[in-house]
């Protein structure tokens, strides 16, 4: 790590402690009857002394080096609202206050209602209210339930449940609307939902609808998760589906590869999102202060032309593995290995993979604030001339690689 980089981080140290004073405990609005309402904030600010090289973009510009320095804050601002004698029936929207696709602009993310049982005077149907002793039912938009790597990365400034600052080189998120129902927790749990396919209303001629589903086992020490998604907006000239494309606030890494594609820097977004189907298998294993993560998964879009003549096929497999250490209650190390290799890109064979490293910590200064720190390094590797990956020459090897450092506070 050079001058600049050591510089750097120390500010960074010095920004995140003056602040650690400004953390409190999770507030509570309202609290009317049967009704409860809360407010959560999330925010992070993040130090990065990341370099790259090889890096030639799609039209054959070469990007060079990058400086340290400070990334913008993010921001997340939640309302969660219970209601009824058992707190059946539960609301949550959320703002992003800030992230690196709006870091001046206030927007929605996410607003459901989520019924645990039947409402008021419903509960008097009684095969109604029998139905929810077994069922959950979820409306509005929200975060399609699809793979557990989410509950191991950072959703914007919500980075608590992300052992490192990065998230995962391919990593499904998005936010759509439909409805999901959910078996009550057990040790069996299932899931079926619908939705547009789309992360914002559309109602164009031809547009597709989304099924998915999951399956999951939990009895301690393992968790196993099975999930399934499918959308066909082949026939549509507008649509796509961006469950590969979807996240929001956009990766960790600022700048590199030319700040990537969907403002997603570092980050693989397969296929088009015309015909696409997707499966990924998760295990998790925790022992004492050890835990163990693993994901493998596919994705294929089997017409990335959409209506369009000619039938592209883009195909993509992606799997990760995650251990985390517990050296303390405040203290612990990780490391996590993904990556992704493309089987079909345009139609054609592909030998091609992108892998990333990443191993780091964190230390709990209290409930309310989290220090992170990370190394990274990614790399493509195997592509041949002609291939184009997140606007890269791929077959010029691009990579980056360096130092990350993370203060995240929460109420």
């Amino acid at each position: 790590m050079n001058k600049k980089s050591i510089l750097a981080a120390a500010l960074a140290l010095g920004a995140g402690l003056s602040l650690a004073a400004s953390a409190s405990a999770q507030v509570e609005i309202a609290n009317v009857g049967k009704t409860k309402v809360y407010l959560t904030v999330d925010t992070v600010g993040t130090v990065q002394a990341l370099d790259q090289k090889n890096v030639v973009e799609a039209a054959g510009t070469k990007l060079g080096g990058l400086e340290p320095g400070f990334q913008t804050a993010w921001g997340n601002l939640g309302v969660l609202a219970t209601f009824g004698d058992d707190k059946e029936i539960e609301m949550f929207f959320d703002l992003f206050i800030s992230s690196r696709n709006h870091p001046s602009t206030t927007y929605g993310h996410q607003g459901y209602l989520l019924m645990r049982g039947a409402p008021g005077k419903l509960k008097e149907i009684k095969p109604l209210a029998a139905l929810f002793d077994h069922i959950n039912l979820k409306v509005g938009h929200f975060h399609i339930d699809y793979g557990d790597h989410r509950l191991h990365g950072s959703d914007n400034a919500i980075v608590f449940p992300n052992p490192l600052i990065g998230n995962f080189v391919i990593d499904p998120e998005i936010v759509d609307i439909g409805a999901e129902i959910e078996s009550k927790p057990g040790k069996f749990n299932w899931l079926i939902g619908v939705s547009n396919g789309t992360n914002t209303e559309d109602f164009r001629k031809d547009r597709g609808t989304a099924l998915h589903a999951k399956v999951w086992l939990d009895m301690k020490p393992v968790r196993v998760a099975f999930s399934a998604f499918d959308v066909d907006h082949s026939k549509s000239n507008g649509s796509r589906n961006t469950l590969f494309a979807g996240n929001r606030d956009g990766e960790r890494y600022g700048g590199v590869f030319g700040g990537g594609q969907g403002q997603a820097p570092g980050q693989i977004l397969p296929a088009a999102g015309k015909d696409v189907f997707a499966w990924q298998a998760d295990v998790t294993y925790t022992a004492g202060n050890l835990e163990f993560y693993g994901n493998y998964g596919d994705t294929k879009d089997s017409d990335t032309n959409g209506p369009l003549p000619g039938k592209p096929v883009e195909e993509w497999t992606y799997y990760a593995g995650q251990v985390v250490y517990n050296l303390t209650p405040e203290i612990y190390v990780a490391a996590r290995y993904s990556a992704g290799e493309p089987d079909r890109l345009n139609g054609a064979k592909s030998n091609g993979s992108v892998d990333r490293i990443q191993v780091g910590g964190g230390y709990k200064v209290t409930e309310n604030m989290l220090v992170k720190l990370e190394l990274v390094k990614e790399q493509y590797s195997g592509f041949r001339a002609g291939e184009i990956v997140g606007g890269l020459r791929a077959v010029e090897k691009p990579e980056f690689s360096g130092g990350l450092m993370e203060f995240a506070f929460r109420f």
